[in-house]
């Protein structure tokens, strides 16, 4: 979605979300099963703190490579359980593909645009320094929203 859906922030803090429920949940896995649900999380954790602001933490990748990369975690929960599949008990598969049902619904409602920056006021200095009118010019300038591509 282009221009509406859930802000680029909510995305990130749900990806959390979803990396630390995985985490937790290696507590209710048995045996080998632990270490798969270990690499789904990290993995998740690793894909948001490398996005970029607001929330991202080391803002290497921007939000459109963000955007593919998504389905590449969401490819990665879902090949995980099939792949090791002599390893994966029924938690692992249901974390697994559940939580990767709930990043692909996310990224598909996320609006991924970047808003534009606003346009910083002209020092006071210089305003001080205008007529009243060129001074009423300015300010109008300064508040005015600025054009929506």
């Amino acid at each position: 979605m282009s221009t509406n859906g859930r802000p680029y922030w909510l995305h990130q803090v749900a990806e959390y979300i979803v990396g630390l429920v995985m985490l937790l949940m290696i507590t209710r896995a048995h045996g080998d099963a632990a270490p798969l649900l270990a690499a789904g999380g990290a993995l998740v954790l690793l894909n948001v703190a490398i996005s970029g602001p607001p929330a991202g933490c080391l803002h290497i990748v921007s939000r459109p490579v963000h955007k593919w990369t998504d389905v590449g975690v969401v490819a990665a929960l879902v090949a995980i359980p099939i792949v090791l599949r002599d390893r994966a008990t029924s938690t692992v598969w249901i974390t697994m593909i559940g939580c990767a049902v709930v990043l692909l619904v996310v990224r598909l409602t996320t609006n991924y645009t970047v808003k534009p920056k606003r346009r910083p006021m002209p020092p006071m200095s210089d305003i001080a320094k205008a007529s009243p009118r060129a001074l009423g010019r300015a300010l109008g300038k300064a508040q005015r929203r600025p054009p929506v591509p």
